[in-house]
């Protein structure tokens, strides 16, 4: 992960390793970098280089062309580390290791690892494997495969065991032992889980007459339920001239995993527009019950920020 990073970051910013990487750790992270002087990737610890990878997604996932499968396994591998981090004297079950080390074995294939380590991580996936299975039926194990379980294969409809309310059609399906996984759309979301997280329903087929109007909207309460994120529903709802580059805070916010941002930049360039420009898409996509600006006293007196964001945000 080291060597993807040292080598795909400098092409997403000049000064990568302070805004790519020490600013993207957590706080505790950031006092342990500067404590130890640490100025190269290959100083940080695992966590920090997870964190490194996933805050800095959007950039690396558009470089390295992963998928939203990649996504998942690296969000799946920060969990995998805190837990590991923190076992319980009795250790995982085999079944949670299993899970543990399968996900790091695709992880470590999406990033390109080595074929030494692709084969340790294999040969360490197939030692967890054995305890699950005793050895006089490991050839059963071996199956093709290609062969699913459950009777879920690529379009089933399923829900979750867990939560029974939530369904969606299966994507892809990922052979593997002692479980395949599936890739399941739902919520406007892509996500991954294994055959004992989901099981399969009959959905019995209806028709119905709908009138166009009620199609539409239905159409549209769909899209405001799961907002896009690559359009901007308040584009022409200012009283504003379209400059361009004011938009780019609000696109990379609706874009961002986690959505927080500094607008920082020189007086008079339209840090105010920008933060207007934010609240009215925000407003667009869901209610907005407060905001709260905090400014100098002068400002207040003289009601410079309200009568600068009024037209922005009417």
């Amino acid at each position: 992960m080291a060597e993807v990073l040292s080598r795909e970051l400098p092409q997403v910013d000049k000064d990568w390793w302070q805004s790519c990487v020490v600013d993207r750790l957590s706080i505790q992270q950031q006092r342990l970098v500067s404590e130890r002087r640490v100025d190269s990737l290959a100083g940080l610890d695992l966590a920090g280089l997870l964190r490194v990878f996933d805050q800095n997604w959007n950039q690396l996932g558009h470089l390295l062309s992963f998928d939203q499968q990649t996504r998942n396994w690296l969000k799946e591998a920060q969990g995998i580390r805190n837990r590991w981090a923190h076992l319980p004297p009795g250790g995982l079950r085999s079944e949670d290791a299993y899970r543990d080390v399968d996900t790091m074995y695709r992880l470590l294939g999406a990033l390109g690892a080595d074929q030494a380590t692709l084969d340790r991580a294999h040969a360490e996936r197939g030692r967890v494997l054995s305890e699950l299975a005793p050895r006089s039926k490991l050839d059963e194990v071996a199956e093709p495969l290609a062969q699913v379980r459950a009777g879920i294969s690529k379009g089933t409809v399923v829900r979750l065991k867990a939560r029974p309310d939530i369904t969606g059609a299966v994507l892809d399906v990922v052979p593997g032992d002692p479980e395949a996984r599936f890739t399941v759309f739902h919520g406007g979301e892509v996500a991954t889980y294994y055959e004992s997280q989901v099981e399969p329903i009959v959905l019995k087929p209806s028709r119905t007459n709908v009138e166009p109007e009620a199609l539409h909207a239905a159409l549209t309460a769909t899209q405001l339920r799961h907002p896009s994120t690559g359009h901007l529903y308040s584009l022409y709802a200012s009283r504003i001239n379209f400059v361009p580059y004011q938009f780019r805070p609000v696109l990379k916010l609706i874009q961002a995993d986690r959505p927080r941002l500094l607008i920082a930049d020189e007086v008079g360039v339209g840090k105010t527009i920008e933060a207007g420009l934010i609240l009215k898409e925000l407003q667009a996509r869901r209610e907005l019950k407060s905001v709260l600006v905090i400014c100098p006293k002068p400002l207040v007196a003289e009601r410079k920020w309200q009568e600068e964001l009024t037209p922005i945000c009417d």
